[in-house]
């Protein structure tokens, strides 16, 4: 053999070890590469598409158990000791009722924080709560929600997360208690008022309380607490005699009794001028406030008027309207004086503040003095003076008041019935 052919054989044989070592190719792979002919030998045919050289140098796809989970770090093989954190769970231990009607519900709870919510269905009511480091938890219904729930089986079901619990008991609601009412204090104050002042139970606010201290009554109302007071006005209170009174407080069929022992507070009589009754006394303070105390009209007018309108004041009784009749008369009758003693005279003024004091016109009562009183008390036709004498119209006022549903004919009888029988007189 030539030498030629040796050294191209020598060097194919390199060529091929070296491309095993560099691709790691197997041994005995086929690998299509240069081919060394000899002299006159035909070069062979280059492999069909099917015919490709088949190599075990191709890259080996790893089997679906060798490959890696997605959500791990290449590499890392998850740690087969580690427990499941494990799902919260609640549970209803019990559920009472108290004496007062309330709704209680307790129970626990696991693998939850400290004050985590907890929402309580009691029926239709619902209320939340939240555990407390243990996981325990306790949730209350008042007993007024309570009243919402019928009596019978009751379903109770409690929330944590997505954690459920249910459990149902048998709900006997109290019976409905009976109002209640109670005298706390009984103050008489510097001022000679008494105060009187007491509590309630099952009543609504705004209750009217009617609060009676010897023989004066008055009215309060309760707060939202049932707390109430009422106090007996100064005037009233001193009407009252001393000793054991007795005090009653009621609201429909509630009522409390209780009695102190009472000393009216002891007055200087004013201006010389003693009263015996509730009612002179406020005669006497509304001529005061509206003369300013005036000797000269206190000395004239208190006993004048006193016995021309005392008989309208009922002892001991409401004398509200008697005692808004009278002011207005008092009132009128110093408007008078001042517009007589004024230095310039309306005639209109007169018969202006007559219709504003008694509520009807100064012609009608013209006619009411000289139709009526001037027929029955003729010899006094002499006293009569237009504006110095209305005692009638007065009269008529109160009438008036006194029997609303009455006709005007019927009060005018009612009017001669009083002049004949002396009630009305002229006042000086």
């Amino acid at each position: 053999m030539k030498k030629t052919q040796l050294w191209l054989i020598f060097t194919g044989a390199i060529m091929i070890l070296t491309a095993l070592v560099v691709t790691g190719c197997d041994e005995g792979m086929n690998m299509a590469g240069p081919v060394v002919m000899g002299p006159g030998e035909e070069p062979a045919e280059t492999p069909g598409e099917d015919q490709k050289p088949s190599s075990n140098c191709e890259m080996k796809q790893p089997a679906d158990d060798e490959k890696q989970p997605p959500d791990e770090t290449p590499g890392q093989k998850p740690d087969p000791t580690e427990t499941p954190k494990p799902a919260p769970t609640v549970a209803i231990g019990t559920v009472t009722s108290g004496s007062d009607g309330s709704i209680t519900v307790s129970g626990t709870s696991t693998n939850v924080q400290a004050g985590e919510t907890v929402t309580v269905t009691i029926g239709s009511l619902t209320i939340k709560t939240a555990t407390d480091k243990s996981g325990a938890w306790t949730a209350t219904v008042s007993a007024n929600k309570a009243k919402a729930l019928a009596a019978g089986t009751v379903s109770v079901k409690a929330t944590a997360g997505k954690a459920v619990a249910t459990k149902s008991f048998e709900h006997a609601p109290p019976a409905p208690s009976e109002p209640t009412v109670t005298i706390e204090t009984i103050d008489t104050e510097e001022d000679g008022s008494i105060t009187v002042s007491g509590t309630s139970t099952d009543v609504p606010e705004g209750t009217t309380i009617t609060v009676t201290v010897g023989s004066v009554t008055v009215t309060t109302t309760t707060t939202k607490n049932g707390a109430w007071t009422a106090t007996i006005p100064t005037a009233e209170a001193a009407s009252l005699a001393a000793g054991t009174t007795a005090v009653r407080a009621a609201a429909g069929t509630a009522a409390g009794t209780s009695s102190f022992e009472h000393a009216p507070k002891e007055e200087t009589p004013e201006h010389g001028i003693v009263v015996s009754t509730e009612e002179e006394r406020i005669m006497l303070n509304i001529i005061i406030e509206i003369f300013g105390g005036d000797d000269k009209y206190l000395d004239r007018k208190y006993e004048a008027w006193k016995s021309q309108y005392g008989s309208v004041f009922e002892v001991g009784g409401d004398n509200a309207t008697a005692t808004a009749a009278f002011r207005r008369f008092v009132v009128y009758e110093r408007e008078v004086e001042e517009y007589f003693s004024s230095a310039v005279l309306d005639p209109e003024t007169p018969d202006r503040l007559f219709e504003e004091a008694y509520g009807i016109s100064a012609d009608y009562s013209e006619w009411l003095v000289f139709n009526i009183y001037l027929v029955e008390r003729p010899e006094d036709r002499h006293l009569l003076r237009r504006w110095q004498t209305f005692d009638i119209a007065m009269e008529h006022l109160l009438l008036r008041i006194a029997n609303p549903e009455a006709s005007e004919e019927e009060i005018l009888e009612l009017l001669r019935e009083s002049v004949r029988a002396g009630k009305v007189t002229i006042a000086g």
